[in-house]
């Protein structure tokens, strides 16, 4: 019986000491795993961080009280355009106006796979049974094939969209998705139609080539940019995006060659203008360019170019955020979304890791002036 009352003793000094720490909270380590009812987590500062209310005065993203101020647009140096509103039936799709909408949120990696004109590769994804969050292993990488294939029967992504019969492209889109609405699917595939240039601009270019040519090449130019434009400077295509070459000529490094024909698949540059376009074509069914290295930043009060250009991250960071009375769709595709930030974040990634291999030499003589200075 003494034993009995020694242990009960001693469990509720346990719970009231838990108690007496709910609102200071001190143990945090390991603290998701051992969730306490009786603590009071919210009553912690640590996770009561507020409205997301604060509001940068430069691009208007809106922030929450201990986020920096120049995580969302370096204090007015990065300055990019607006993505362009979302024709129908996309939009309605992502509102909530379009009966469809609940199917739709839910499948929204399954409907952009279906239009997609690159294959989304990496070392290892993980993508097996109920899976809330998108997870990769390794390199991750964007495959482009040829304009045609060798047979209508072998057409996929970029090559579906030349059937020429919108039931058959249809039909080709959903036989590759299971799940997804057949009707839904065509509705979405003449909006990419009409509103796509990549689609457009390769239809036009494909109409020009003769039927008995086979050796012919699609180019679409790292550095295409408008007449008298600043690169950074616009957003959307404003000239012909795609090129139509029917003999051999130089091309840069990051420019996207894709064959007539050729059963190879080829990996394009992660720091093209159009890769995020040509794997997201729902998200940017406008073809609004994602990052490249030539984006200049800008001074705020000039308003000109400075010679230092927008990172990577620089760039996804102000893409991402939302901003007063600016509808950033991009956060309506759930899942999607969830995959176009593990895909951009290795692109970061990626161009960090490349800036530290090719700077080896400046970083160690400045290890050798530091360490040299410090000796005398």
């Amino acid at each position: 019986m003494l034993g009995i009352v020694r242990k009960f003793k001693l469990q509720k000094k346990t719970q009231q000491k838990n108690t007496k720490s709910a609102h200071s909270w001190k143990v945090k380590h390991n603290s998701a795993f051992l969730y306490d009812l009786n603590l009071a987590y919210n009553s912690d500062k640590s996770v009561d961080i507020g409205i997301m209310n604060k509001r940068c005065s430069f691009c208007g993203a809106l922030k929450w009280k201990e986020e920096s101020k120049g995580m969302c647009c370096k204090e007015g140096k990065v300055q990019l355009p607006s993505l362009k509103t979302l024709p129908d039936p996309l939009l309605s799709l992502l509102n909530g106006n379009h009966p469809d909408h609940t199917h739709f949120m839910g499948l929204t990696r399954k409907y952009n796979n279906c239009f997609q004109m690159t294959s989304f590769g990496a070392t290892k994804v993980f993508n097996e049974g109920y899976m809330p969050t998108f997870k990769v292993q390794g390199q991750v990488y964007h495959l482009v094939g040829s304009v045609l294939p060798a047979s209508k029967e072998e057409a996929q992504f970029l090559q579906i969209y030349f059937i020429g019969e919108d039931n058959v492209e249809a039909d080709f889109r959903c036989k590759n998705s299971p799940g997804v609405k057949n009707a839904l699917v065509k509705s979405l595939q003449l909006m990419l139609h009409e509103s796509n240039p990549y689609v457009k601009d390769f239809k036009t270019a494909l109409k020009r080539v003769s039927k008995n040519c086979s050796q012919f090449k699609m180019v679409i130019h790292a550095n295409k940019k408008p007449v008298r434009a600043h690169r950074g400077r616009y957003n959307a295509p404003q000239a012909n995006e795609v090129a139509l070459v029917l003999v051999d000529q130089q091309f840069e490094k990051r420019d996207i060659i894709i064959e007539g024909y050729n059963n190879q698949l080829k990996r394009i540059s992660e720091l093209h203008r159009s890769y995020d376009a040509l794997q997201y074509p729902l998200m940017f069914c406008h073809g609004e360019d994602g990052y490249t290295i030539d984006i200049p930043k800008i001074d705020p009060v000039s308003k000109k170019n400075v010679k230092k250009t927008v990172s990577a991250l620089d760039f996804y960071s102000f893409r991402i955020m939302l901003r007063e009375n600016v509808w950033n769709h991009l956060h309506y595709f759930r899942a999607l979304f969830s995959q176009f930030l593990v895909d951009m974040y290795a692109k970061i990634e990626t161009e960090r890791l490349n800036f530290i291999r090719l700077n080896q030499k400046k970083a160690e003589s400045r290890k050798l002036h530091t360490s040299s200075r410090c000796y005398r």
